[in-house]
């Protein structure tokens, strides 16, 4: 638990736009980060209504659905459609706070849609989880955040991009 209480007091602390998480697997980073940071979002009042959690491959994204499904779903909405959150964006209200688990595949086709909606980047927290895990859509990913932080600069609010990495 001492990791996962130290996530909690970073998460909570922290200012900073972008922040790597490093520790061993089996941890509770994948779990315990995007609950952390989903309680920073609603307590400071931080108006994103989307935290993305990105994982590198379906049957993750499948796994740990079923696991936040039975935690949190009373309470924000998870989805694992790159079709409904594009709906979700475009619609004017935005009634509940949106957990969405995606591939790299499927956030770098978000990113290219709404490159220059800088909306999309305010109101949304991005979580890349085993970001560690080389593949060619994790480092193209990696590399498109990076060009999106210091060319565009749309990465303003705390935690807008947090970076899990396991060893």
């Amino acid at each position: 638990f001492y990791e996962v209480y130290k996530f909690y007091n970073t998460i909570n602390k922290t200012s900073n736009s972008m922040h790597v998480f490093k520790s061993f697997y089996g941890t509770g980073k994948t779990i315990c980060v995007p609950l952390i940071l989903i309680n920073r979002i609603l307590k400071d009042e931080l108006n994103s209504p989307f935290c993305i959690v990105v994982q590198p491959s379906t049957k993750q994204i499948k796994s740990t659905e079923k696991i936040l499904n039975n935690l949190i779903s009373k309470y924000v909405k998870i989805i694992t459609n790159s079709k409904e959150l594009i709906e979700l964006i475009t619609s004017p209200s935005k009634e509940k706070l949106v957990l969405v688990l995606l591939t790299p595949e499927s956030l770098l086709d978000l990113f290219h849609l709404f490159e220059n909606d800088t909306n999309f980047f305010s109101m949304s927290h991005f979580i890349i989880d085993d970001f560690n895990i080389r593949t060619f859509s994790m480092d193209v990913l990696i590399t498109k955040i990076a060009y999106l932080n210091h060319v565009k600069k749309v990465f303003s609010s705390p935690l807008n991009v947090v970076l899990l990495a396991s060893f």
